[in-house]
């Protein structure tokens, strides 16, 4: 049987494989179940990315280490895409630079890596709510109003920034988002909490029959009888309160589903890896993906097997993603631009 540690990491693995399921074409073949699935999926990242944060690092040593370990890999990648345009005479490099240090995801190459930026900017977040402002000393039902306060907020102005003509410095521009996409902070700050708050459970974490069923019947009531969806890079929350609702349940759901794929070796194992993962499937499936895509449309215009091809496209870019991070974790130059310094001496004792 899987430790609680372990089936925290098939929820990653899960969340991970939704996000890849959600870029390929499944997504225009299958499209309500993939938006229903939307409702939980970042969500549910950002509340287990909570569940081992901790405030015990001085913030000059905690800003350091998640530097290394998201803001590293992010430019390491996009600066190595900006060369390669460079190379190829490619026109409007300076934008693109520029939308490099601006990091969302309608200014960078490959769009799912804004998460990299704003998760960073997420612990930098927690970590002055938390130790600073001492959130969760207070008492949990006052902490929970103020999470749903920080929800409240951000929905309310969660297009403030998205493409709204704005006038700076005497000119009329369309910001795409806030840098760091702090503009929907507020919303996902308080998934991040929630996990913080309630991580002892979380890593203690039993199904209750009663509150599985509950979370069924949630979830698909919010997703076949509501308009609630949820894509915070293109700014959507429609129905704020279904649609948290729905992503709560949804995370419920997916806690309760870790533990049951967790009785399987097999599956467990497979799940396990892909949660520990999730860097590189998130940095690298969605280039994959798309030459995976044009590679199958060359060879079968026609086809009438959408579904199927697409969750072999799917499969594959995972299995090439997970080969891309054995030849970095094997390759010592490579590894000191995806790992932290400490990771890395401990894989090297390790392995030693």
């Amino acid at each position: 049987m899987a430790s609680r540690v372990e089936c925290i990491d098939i929820a990653k693995g899960i969340s991970i494989s939704l996000v890849v399921f959600h870029h390929s074409q499944i997504h225009s073949a299958l499209p309500n179940i993939i938006d229903s699935l939307s409702l939980f999926r970042m969500p549910l990242f950002f509340f287990l990315s909570g569940v081992f944060f901790s405030t015990r690092s001085r913030l000059s040593h905690f800003i350091l280490k998640k530097a290394e370990a998201l803001l590293k890999p992010y430019f390491f990648v996009l600066f190595i895409l900006l060369v390669v345009s460079f190379l190829a005479k490619e026109d409007a490099l300076i934008w693109q630079l520029k939308g490099i240090f601006y990091a969302t995801g309608d200014t960078i190459e490959w769009t799912p890596m804004w998460f990299l930026p704003h998760l960073f900017l997420l612990y930098l977040m927690a970590y002055c709510l938390v130790r600073y402002g001492k959130l969760c000393s207070l008492r949990l039902p006052t902490t929970l109003i103020l999470l749903i306060s920080f929800f409240s907020v951000g929905a309310w102005g969660l297009d403030a920034f998205w493409y709204t003509p704005m006038v700076i410095f005497g000119g009329s521009v369309l910001l795409p988002g806030l840098p760091f996409s702090l503009d929907i902070a507020p919303i996902t700050v308080a998934y991040f909490i929630l996990g913080y708050i309630f991580r002892n459970r979380v890593v203690s974490f039993r199904p209750n029959v009663f509150y599985v069923l509950l979370s069924i019947a949630g979830f698909f009531t919010v997703a076949l009888f509501t308009s609630a969806h949820i894509d915070f890079n293109h700014r959507l929350l429609v129905n704020p309160i279904a649609s948290c609702l729905g992503s709560l349940c949804g995370i419920y759901m997916a806690l309760c589903l870790s533990i049951l794929l967790a009785k399987s070796a097999c599956l467990r194992s497979t799940f396990t890896r892909l949660g520990a993962s999730s860097l590189y499937i998130l940095i690298f499936h969605f280039f994959i993906l798309i030459h995976l895509h044009h590679f199958v449309v060359s060879l079968f215009p026609f086809s009438d097997y959408v579904v199927l091809f697409s969750i072999i496209e799917v499969s594959l870019a995972i299995l090439a993603s997970l080969t891309i991070k054995t030849l970095i974790e094997k390759n010592s130059y490579l590894e000191i631009f995806f790992k932290p310094v400490k990771a890395r001496s401990l894989d090297q004792h390790a392995k030693s």
